[in-house]
């Protein structure tokens, strides 16, 4: 079998077992900080009847996913059709928890408080460290390793593994931080914000990220001895009203996260649907869009977009992320109001 053949059955295998089902433990945990036994179900991190179903039509929506490897046509990032009962979901919590725990963003109707920002950012982190823990157990698994070793791609994997794992460190230093949060620990600042948007953008994500730039492009991460930060983006609906938001539990001591927040009173609110499409592009996996909106972009448009899509790292800063908020507005939804939730003891 050839290296070519070889590194093509590897991204198969590995998608193909992201797309396998398992079971997998709940995620929440009790007061004792105990993890539930339970069995997790499909969680959404997007609400299936708010704001997936503002954005699908005929009960779709559309990802950006790259698809099989193949030797003749190598692999293509490209928009793929979605069943918006199956977008955004994830083995998270069980039912009773996440029943029990996501009740109030589940509402129709009501005041959008720092309570409904704790719980976006919550469930946010839970489906990263999700993802994460699930790229351990598949680079673990036997025909993964056994391609891995053949094509003497050892160092790479043990490498990918080491980042992978001070991930879930940090994830699991938000969690917990959250969790100690909703048991009135109020130790670690919070930090959030939301935008009222005009109208429902026409996408709608939730992620995590860590803020490298604040918004009138000074750079924020510490040195890299330290710790980094990790916020979250939700743009969705709450309470029956379209928002876009960010939340962050400040567990670091030398990561300006604060003002990436301060610096948000500089943004024209007639620009903040861009602003968040750029997010969306720069740093979420985990996004979806208006099936005919995307249609109808321009062909250029969308080949930059799935260009950047495809190239763009986590946490790696470019040229783009710094000017983030001066990128071209192609969506043109302002927001008419603008709430920010400042640290509290």
């Amino acid at each position: 079998m050839s290296l070519e053949t070889k590194n093509i059955e590897l991204s198969n295998a590995i998608k193909k077992a992201f797309k396998s089902k398992r079971k997998h433990p709940c995620l929440a945990t009790d007061e004792a900080r105990i993890r539930c036994s339970k069995t997790a179900i499909g969680s959404h991190t997007i609400q299936k009847g708010a704001g997936l179903k503002a954005i699908a039509e005929n009960g779709h929506v559309y990802q950006v996913q790259a698809g099989s490897i193949s030797k003749n046509n190598g692999s293509r990032t490209d928009f793929h059709k979605v069943g918006h009962n199956l977008a955004s979901v994830f083995s998270g919590f069980c039912a009773e928890h996440d029943n029990g725990i996501f009740q109030e963003l589940e509402r129709e109707t009501g005041d959008i408080g720092s309570f409904d920002m704790r719980l976006l950012g919550y469930r946010t982190i839970c489906m990263e460290l999700f993802k994460k823990e699930r790229t351990i157990q598949i680079f673990n698994e036997p025909r993964v390793r056994k391609l891995i070793e053949e094509l003497g791609a050892q160092r790479q994997r043990n490498g990918f593994i080491s980042g992978t794992r001070l991930a879930i460190a940090d994830l699991n230093r938000q969690k917990n931080a959250y969790e100690a949060y909703f048991s009135g620990d109020r130790s670690v600042p919070f930090y959030a914000s939301y935008f009222e948007m005009d109208r429902d953008l026409p996408f709608s994500f939730a992620s995590g990220f860590a803020p490298e730039y604040d918004f009138v492009g000074n750079f924020l991460l510490p040195p890299p001895d330290q710790p980094w930060g990790s916020g979250t983006v939700y743009v969705g609906r709450v309470k029956g009203r379209p928002i876009a938001s960010f939340q962050l539990l400040d567990t670091t001591k030398h990561h300006n996260v604060a003002q990436f927040f301060h610096s948000q009173h500089s943004l024209d609110m007639r620009r903040v649907g861009g602003l968040f499409f750029q997010f969306a592009i720069e740093y979420s996996e985990n996004a979806f869009f208006k099936m005919s909106w995307i249609d109808n972009m321009l062909p250029e448009l969308k080949a930059d977009f799935l260009t950047r899509f495809r190239n763009g790292t986590p946490g790696v800063p470019n040229r783009n992320k710094a000017s983030i908020s001066s990128q071209a507005d192609i969506v043109r939804v302002a927001a008419k109001e603008f709430h920010q939730f400042p640290p509290r003891d």
